[in-house]
């Protein structure tokens, strides 16, 4: 089970990555971002030129700035035109893993490749283009096999410490559009988690639910008082709930268990006794804690598409375990089942409702499954015990 987890986990963390790659893509302004790097390659190659000559300038030598200034626009002119391609396989690397030492192992790949290429290609254009100038130093003056023979294995060296400089300029301008990201995603969830909590309480609220559950209420006055009582406690309970945690993001699981309890208690009465539950809870819960209200909507689910559906008497069992570095639930009824999947979801309002939750709450790192099961339904849940996004 753990292991399928984190499988599915690092799958959805690729699928979820692989958007955030295309998004800092589109946002690039590609012919600004070419500007910007031949301003800062041609400034490279003049502060380039000076530092070869400056030892020169200071002894009083001859200095050939025409030759040092084609070599460095040389090495930079094949640098320029490396740093896109490069820069799109940086993106891919720093979201197909989340691990630094996976990245790093994958940019030691592509150097292996890169800094040979960025050698014979700036060699060889150095090489033409100091030939047809005529700018080469008489002691340096040799045929191009000779040249690249002797500068070949240096100037890889070199090429590959400047990849990495490259490398770790352009993952630190990744960061950054990924920030932009990010936030602008962020502000979007923030926005449709209000709308969501706002949805939760409606669906709470709305006429038809309070209207049948006061009817109910009137005629279990007229049959027994003290179960008339309980149902408007229990009702009362429930709407107090949702209400106090409209603006609470997390409440403990022994919290969101009793709750629940109190929904089903009062469907209980509303339905005369012909709903069961049962809660089989292994682990610790009081330190857990979980979204506000996870457990009502799938109940309700149960109910609605059980006794509502069938006029059979509706079974329950939630299970929760907490034995796991996850809390583990399982949620099964006796009804119907669920004929087909994308069409119950369509429908179901309150399961898109908390799945929308669960995606904010805890981004890729959890389970929400409809399982395929012969009779009844089953509905599992997989959380991991910290949350990503929340106010207590």
């Amino acid at each position: 089970m753990e292991k399928k987890l984190a499988q599915k986990i690092m799958s959805d963390f690729r699928k979820k990555n692989q958007a955030t790659y295309k998004a800092i893509l589109d946002q690039i302004n590609w012919r600004k971002f070419m500007q910007s790097i031949l301003a800062i390659a041609l400034f490279y190659a003049v502060v380039k030129t000076f530092n070869y000559n400056l030892k020169k300038l200071i002894d009083g030598e001859e200095v050939y700035w025409a030759h040092a200034l084609i070599h460095s626009i040389g090495i930079t002119l094949v640098w320029i035109l490396l740093i896109p391609i490069i820069f799109v396989e940086s993106v891919k690397i720093f979201f197909h893993s989340a691990k630094w030492i996976i990245r790093v192992r994958n940019h030691l790949l592509i150097v292996i490749f890169i800094a040979p290429l960025h050698a014979f290609l700036f060699l060889t254009l150095n090489y033409w283009l100091q030939t047809y100038l005529d700018l080469w130093l008489p002691e340096r003056k040799k045929t191009y096999y000779e040249y690249l023979q002797r500068a070949f294995p240096n100037q890889s060296a070199d090429s590959a410490l400047f990849y990495g400089i490259v490398v770790g300029l352009l993952t630190a301008y990744i960061l950054y559009l990924k920030n932009i990201s990010d936030a602008k995603r962020q502000t979007v969830i923030e926005k449709n988690l209000t709308k969501t909590r706002l949805t939760n309480l409606r669906y709470q609220l709305q006429p038809h639910f309070l209207f049948n559950s006061l009817q109910t209420i009137s005629n279990l006055f007229h049959i027994d008082k003290k179960k008339g009582d309980k149902a408007i406690s229990n009702l009362s309970e429930v709407l107090r709930f949702s209400i106090n945690h409209l603006e609470v993001d997390l409440v403990g699981l022994d919290e969101e268990i009793e709750i629940t309890k109190k929904y089903l208690d009062f469907q209980k009465l509303r339905y005369s006794q012909t709903i069961s539950y049962d809660f089989q809870i292994k682990g610790e819960i009081s330190n857990i804690k979980v979204p506000c209200l996870i457990l009502q909507p799938i109940v309700e689910n149960s109910i609605k598409h059980g006794f509502e559906a069938t006029g059979e008497k509706t079974a329950l069992v939630i299970e929760i375990d907490c034995n796991t570095e996850h809390v583990n639930f399982l949620i099964k009824d006796n009804g119907p089942g669920f004929e087909k999947k994308d069409t119950y979801h369509k429908k179901s309002g309150g399961l898109e409702n908390l799945k929308d939750r669960l995606k904010y709450f805890y981004m890729e790192n959890c389970e929400f499954e409809i399982l395929d099961v012969v009779h009844g339904s089953e509905i599992k849940m997989i959380l991991p015990k910290k949350v990503e996004n929340a106010s207590v």
